[in-house]
C-alpha cells in the first residue's frame, strides 16, 4: 500500500528597510558609472544612508523621531504585546529600550534580567525573542561547533541604524562604527539568509581576537568580515588584521574582506590576503 503525503508551509518574506542599493535607485544616484564624480556623489548618498537609514519613509518627512517612536511603540504594543499577551509590560518596555540604546551589544539575560527589574531569566529570554521574531532587533550568535557556547554568547542588532538615535531619549552619539557595523549585518542577512547561508560572530577565548563576522554554509565557513570604519591608526588596524587572521586560523577561511568607510587595498598579512574595500562598494557588489 503506497501512502502520498503533503506537506504544506508558510516561507516568510522578509522585507528589511532599504539596502544601499535600493536607497541610491530610490535617491537616483548612479551605482553603475565609473567616474570620479559619480563615485563622489556615491560616498555621499552613504554618508546620508550611514546616518539615516534605509526606512523609506524618512526620506520624505522632517520629524524622524516621531515616526521612529511610533513605529517601535506600534511594534511594541499593538503586535508583540498583544499577540504574546505580555504580562510585564513596563519591564518589556523597558528591554526594548535598553536593547535599542545599548545596540551593537553582547546579551547577558541575567544582567538584563537584573537592569529591568525581572526575576525570571526565562521570561527575559522570551522578550528578547519576541523582539528578534518582530524584526526589531537581530540576534547573531557566537560561531562554535558546540550549540551551548551558540546559544549562550549572542549579540544583538538594530534592523535599522535609525532606531539606534531616532528615538526620544535615546541619548545617541554619533558612532560611526557601530552604524557602519549595524547596516553591514543587515546587508550580510539580505545576502546569505535566501542561500541558506548562516552569519555568526567569531571569538576565540581566552584570546582577544575577535571577528565582526563569519558566513558559513553548513560547517564551512566560507567568508570571515571585518568591520572598522576608520583604520587609519596603527593600533586600530592592527587589532583589526588579528582579529581577521585569528578567524581564518580558527576555521580555515581564506577568503578575508576588511570594509571600512573610505579605504580600498590588498594586502598581504602573515601570509594571509586580506581585501580591504570600502563600505558603499561593497554595498553596491552584485
Amino acid at each position: 500500500m503506497a501512502i502520498s503525503t503533503s506537506f504544506f508551509f508558510h516561507e516568510p518574506i522578509v522585507l528589511y528597510p532599504f539596502s544601499f542599493k535600493e536607497f541610491c535607485l530610490y535617491k537616483k544616484v548612479d551605482i553603475s558609472r565609473l567616474t570620479t564624480l559619480a563615485e563622489g556623489i556615491r560616498r555621499a548618498a552613504f554618508d546620508e544612508y550611514l546616518g539615516q537609514g534605509g526606512f523609506p519613509e524618512l526620506m520624505h518627512i522632517q520629524n524622524h523621531t516621531k515616526y521612529i517612536g511610533t513605529l517601535v511603540d506600534n511594534i511594541l504594543k499593538r503586535d508583540i504585546e498583544k499577540r504574546y499577551k505580555i504580562k510585564y509590560k513596563l519591564a518589556f518596555e523597558n528591554l526594548a529600550q535598553h536593547l535599542l540604546n545599548v545596540s551593537p551589544a553582547n546579551i547577558n539575560f541575567q544582567g538584563l534580567s537584573d537592569t529591568i527589574g525581572l526575576k525570571s531569566i526565562h521570561t527575559t529570554e522570551n522578550y528578547v525573542k519576541y523582539l528578534n521574531d518582530a524584526y526589531l532587533i537581530r540576534l547573531l550568535q557566537k560561531y562554535s561547533p558546540k550549540s551551548k557556547q551558540r546559544i549562550c554568547d549572542g549579540k544583538v542588532y538594530t534592523v535599522d541604524v535609525a532606531l539606534m538615535s531616532e528615538r526620544v531619549g535615546a541619548l545617541a552619539g554619533d558612532n560611526f562604527g557601530w552604524r557602519l557595523e549595524t547596516l553591514v549585518y543587515i546587508e550580510l542577512l539580505r545576502r546569505n539568509t535566501p542561500l541558506e547561508q548562516d552569519v555568526f560572530y567569531y571569538k576565540k577565548r581566552p584570546k582577544t581576537e575577535e571577528c565582526d563576522f563569519v558566513v558559513c554554509k553548513k560547517n564551512k565557513v566560507l567568508q570571515a568580515i571585518q568591520v572598522s570604519y576608520d583604520i587609519s591608526g596603527a593600533q586600530t588596524r592592527k587589532r583589526e588584521i588579528n582579529g581577521l587572521i585569528a578567524a581564518a586560523k580558527g576555521t580555515k577561511c581564506t577568503d578575508l574582506l576588511l570594509i571600512t568607510d573610505h579605504e580600498r587595498a590588498d594586502i598581504d598579512e602573515q601570509g594571509y590576503k586580506i581585501a580591504i574595500r570600502p563600505a558603499y562598494e561593497w554595498m553596491l557588489e552584485k
